[in-house]
């Protein structure tokens, strides 16, 4: 009987054995689109679904293989009908039963895969009759201890996912029991493939996630470029966000086993935990900044904070509380939070929003992506590398199309300060108009002023000439020593002067209608025997009065 750690002594497997690889692939994948040869071929590894094996609970947590193999038909097995084994949390070991048999005609070297990230303990143990004899009955031939809690510096070297190389001679049957023994999620979606197949998917595994986290680090390493240009910290929150998501990522897709080791079983199982709460409440604050809620609409902005707050604090609890309790909570928060950041970013690009229609299309890679993986999962659509991976597809094309939309960002943006500088100048302009129509209406009636002083001036030169002539006619006119005919001369000068002080009354009233636009300019015929006669009444009267002579 033999016992493995991991698979060994295989010389096509060296390229697993060195975690550099990865590194090497990931730094070059970002760069490289055509290295990677995905072939889709008929030749897929078969999934072992519900039906192909039987499981039960070991409440005793002490059964070992032998045990369970000589007591399996006393023990209450049960038939899974879900597809991939998914459980849930169980703080109680479970034991797997599953019969395998070559059918082909000639000797068969197999893999088993169990691709989840985060199983603590798996030990695969195989059962046979001893040399190919089917009288005899079945003995424990060989086995593996697997499990991420038994990565460490005396493994021979790491792989992502638990997995183990058997073979079978031709027509040989095989009864493995797996056990799984893990305080994460219970979840073992197992493959079996042959040696070559394996290679090959593992081999173009390696290309697809390279060129992803290709990418994503050079997003990353973009927007820092572009935040310390701008200096605007959206970039930075939004980096984080991207940092974080890869970083879980890089978890969940078991390549932090080939490169980290992070020393300590508790970490291996709540890294995940943390890195997804810190990955939500960066996207909600990413959200939140990039669609500008705070000033479009602050329920909205209330709404996201708490989001941040909720995940937050379900960090922290992470930290101390146990890891089924943070899980419980953090699984139905993760959706309506998901679906209400969605939302709301329809619903602001429906409203008008330019950046929301940024953000809402940069989701819709991500939402086509989860379509399509479950379908593939409920197979209506083939389940190959492209569809079992088809999430990270979508999460880059988010992570691109935000990019940018946030360059898109800045273009709106200096529209924005070009619109408002444009308003500025045309708010200057009319204000300069104003203050242009304001001084020439203040300089018109300044010269009004003047022109009104000037005119009572001369109006009251005017007033003086026909009031002495009235006085000096009124005079002569009271006088004995003239005649009759020149009393009545002087009595009609008197009325010549008194009829051009009316007329000069006249004029000083005009001069309020002149200026309400108000004023009517008559022609009208006058006799000039009768002016100078007027105006030698009030002449002379004041040539008397100087002894000149004057007469017309």
């Amino acid at each position: 009987m033999r016992k493995h750690h991991l698979l060994t002594g295989y010389r096509n497997w060296d390229f697993f054995k060195n975690p550099h690889a990865f590194l090497v692939v990931l730094l070059c994948g970002w760069s490289m689109t055509s290295f990677a040869n995905i072939a889709l071929e008929s030749d897929e590894p078969y999934k072992i679904d519900a039906g192909d094996y039987l499981y039960f609970f070991d409440e005793s947590l002490k059964l070992g293989a032998e045990e369970v193999h000589h007591n399996r038909a006393a023990i209450p097995w049960v038939s899974y009908t879900g597809g991939d084994l998914s459980l849930g949390y169980h703080d109680k070991p479970i034991w797997l039963k599953v019969p395998i048999r070559n059918a082909t005609q000639q000797v068969r070297e197999w893999v088993w895969l169990i691709d989840f990230y985060s199983l603590d303990k798996v030990d695969i143990y195989q059962f046979s009759h001893p040399n190919g004899e089917d009288k005899k009955p079945y003995q424990l031939i060989d086995s593996w201890l697997l499990g991420d809690h038994r990565i460490g510096p005396d493994m021979p070297y790491r792989f992502r996912h638990p997995y183990a190389k058997f073979q079978l001679a031709p027509g040989e049957e095989s009864l493995f029991y797996v056990r799984i023994d893990t305080q994460s999620t219970l979840y073992a979606p197992i493959s079996i493939s042959s040696s070559q197949r394996f290679l090959e998917n593992e081999s173009q595994l390696q290309a697809i996630f390279g060129l992803f986290f290709g990418v994503m680090i050079a997003m990353i390493i973009y927007n820092l470029v572009v935040y310390i240009v701008v200096k605007d910290s959206i970039y930075l929150i939004y980096v984080s966000y991207v940092a974080s998501t890869t970083f879980y990522l890089f978890i969940t897709t078991g390549y932090s086993n080939l490169v980290v080791n992070f020393g300590h079983p508790w970490i291996t199982d709540h890294m995940n935990v943390l890195s997804l709460c810190l990955c939500v409440a960066l996207g909600g604050w990413t959200a939140d900044r990039f669609l500008s809620l705070k000033s479009e609409n602050i329920v909205h902005h209330r709404i996201i904070q708490f989001f941040m707050v909720y995940f937050s604090c379900l960090f922290v609890m992470a930290l101390f509380a146990p890891l089924e309790i943070t899980i419980s909570f953090l699984k139905p928060s993760l959706a309506v939070s998901c679906s209400t950041v969605i939302f709301f970013g329809f619903y602001h690009w429906y409203k008008g929003n330019r950046l929301a229609r940024d953000f809402s299309v940069a989701w819709i890679p991500m939402l086509a992506s989860i379509v399509l993986h479950v379908l593939a999962t409920l197979d209506v659509l083939p389940l190959n590398l492209i569809t079992h991976n088809v999430q990270l597809i979508g999460v880059a094309g988010e992570t691109l199309l935000l990019s940018i939309g946030l360059a898109h960002r800045i273009g709106y943006e200096r529209e924005a300060r070009e619109m408002v500088q444009i308003k500025l100048i045309e708010k200057e302009f009319e204000i300069r108009q104003t203050n242009e129509r304001n001084e020439a209406k203040r300089i018109a009636m300044e010269e009004a002023s003047k022109a009104r002083t000037q005119f009572f001036a001369s109006m009251s030169h005017e007033f003086r000439t026909p009031l002495t002539a009235i006085m000096g006619h009124t005079d002569l006119a009271d006088s004995d020593m003239i005649t009759s005919a020149k009393r009545s001369e002087h009595i009609r000068a008197i009325g010549y002067s008194a009829q051009h002080m009316l007329q000069l009354i006249n004029d000083v009233l005009d001069l309020g209608k002149i200026e309400a636009q108000k004023m009517d300019v008559e022609a009208i015929p006058v006799e000039l025997t009768d002016v100078t006669e007027q105006l030698h009444g009030f002449i002379s009267i004041l040539a008397e009065k100087k002894s000149l002579y004057f007469n017309l």
